[in-house]
């Protein structure tokens, strides 16, 4: 996009998404995370950049547009945070959110399986208005997202 970047917003403490961390902090770019995903981040023996703490559940504006972040629970880690583009309806789920194209749950050492469903309802509840729905992994799509998410999640579940 040509655009500089102004913040790194991180969803969770797994490598696919705090990997090169050291790169943006080396470049004085802002990094957002929750204190869970720092505490994870250092139990996991995963150097902790600086970054300003997010709380569970709030907002900044970011180039006149309202992002709103939201812990909604456990799920494919303890400490995953979704995001919100209010303008455009536009959420990113991270690894808590499954695309079409999985057919699993896909790694889930660090999942909470149990909570996982409660967080994913809480994310309806919550953004009723979301219709665009960016996964951790594969293609975007719509609220189906969720909805294939739970019935992953059943079946793992039966498993």
């Amino acid at each position: 996009l040509h655009k500089p970047v102004g913040a790194i917003f991180i969803s969770h403490w797994h490598d696919d998404r705090t990997g090169g961390l050291t790169y943006f902090e080396k470049k004085k770019i802002p990094i957002r995370m929750n204190i869970r995903t720092a505490e994870a981040m250092e139990a996991h023996g995963l150097k902790v950049p600086s970054f300003d703490a997010l709380s569970d559940d709030g907002y900044e504006m970011l180039a006149n547009q309202r992002l709103q972040y939201f812990y909604p629970g456990p799920g494919h880690t303890t400490d995953n945070m979704v995001f919100f583009l209010e303008n455009g309806g536009v959420l990113f789920g991270g690894c808590l959110v499954k695309s079409m194209e999985a057919t699993g749950m896909g790694y889930i050492d660090d999942a909470n399986l149990a909570e996982w469903p409660n967080s994913i309802r809480r994310l309806q509840i919550r953004f009723p208005g979301a219709n665009t729905f960016i996964p951790g992994h594969q293609a975007w799509g719509g609220p189906e997202l969720l909805t294939h998410t739970l019935d992953l999640l059943a079946k793992a579940q039966q498993k």
